[in-house]
C-alpha cells in the first residue's frame, strides 16, 4: 500500500473519531423575529435621574436578518422597535461576534446599552451593560429576550 494511501486512511480514521466542534451561530434567519425584552436590575444601582431613559430599550423589538438601511445600522443587521413601541435610541443594530454569539447595540450616539446574547432554545439570553460618553460606572444586568410572533400583541410582560 503506498505511503500516501496509508496516511490518508490514518487521517480519515482520526478525523472520524474526533467529535466535531460545536457549531457557532452565524445564520441570521435563526435569530430573526420579534422578542419581548426582559431586563433584570442594574448593578450597581445608580440614581441616574432622567438619564435612566438612555439605558431602557424598547419593550419589544424585531430582530431582522437583513442589513440596516441607514445610519449606524447600515453596516450591521437591522433591529427595530415593533409598532406601538418606541426608542429614544437613534442607532439600533446587531451583529454576530467571533464566538458566534449576538452583540446588540442601542445608542443615542452619546449613551445607551449593549447586549451580548446566546440562542437558548427559541429565545435569546445573556447580559447587558451601559455606556456613556463621559466617566460613569458601567452597570450590568441580565437579559431574557422571549421570542413571540411578529404582528400580534405581546402575551409576556417585560
Amino acid at each position: 500500500m503506498p505511503l500516501q494511501t496509508l496516511y490518508l486512511a490514518a487521517l480519515l480514521a482520526v478525523s472520524a473519531a474526533t467529535p466535531a466542534p460545536p457549531a457557532t451561530l452565524r445564520d441570521p434567519t435563526l435569530v430573526a423575529g420579534c422578542y419581548v425584552l426582559a431586563l433584570g436590575s442594574w448593578h450597581p444601582d445608580l440614581d441616574l435621574g432622567p438619564a435612566k431613559a438612555f439605558i431602557i430599550p424598547p419593550n419589544r423589538v424585531e430582530v431582522r436578518a437583513a442589513p440596516g438601511e441607514s445610519g449606524w445600522a447600515k453596516d450591521h443587521y437591522a433591529l427595530v422597535p415593533v409598532p406601538g413601541h418606541t426608542s429614544l435610541h437613534s442607532g439600533l443594530f446587531w451583529d454576530f461576534t467571533r464566538k458566534g454569539t449576538i452583540h446588540v447595540v442601542f445608542t443615542t450616539g452619546h449613551a445607551g446599552l449593549t447586549m451580548d446574547l446566546s440562542l437558548a432554545r427559541n429565545n435569546l439570553v445573556g447580559s447587558a451593560q451601559t455606556f456613556w460618553d463621559f466617566t460613569r460606572p458601567v452597570q450590568t444586568t441580565t437579559v431574557n429576550a422571549i421570542r413571540e410572533p411578529c404582528g400580534r400583541p405581546s402575551s409576556h410582560k417585560p
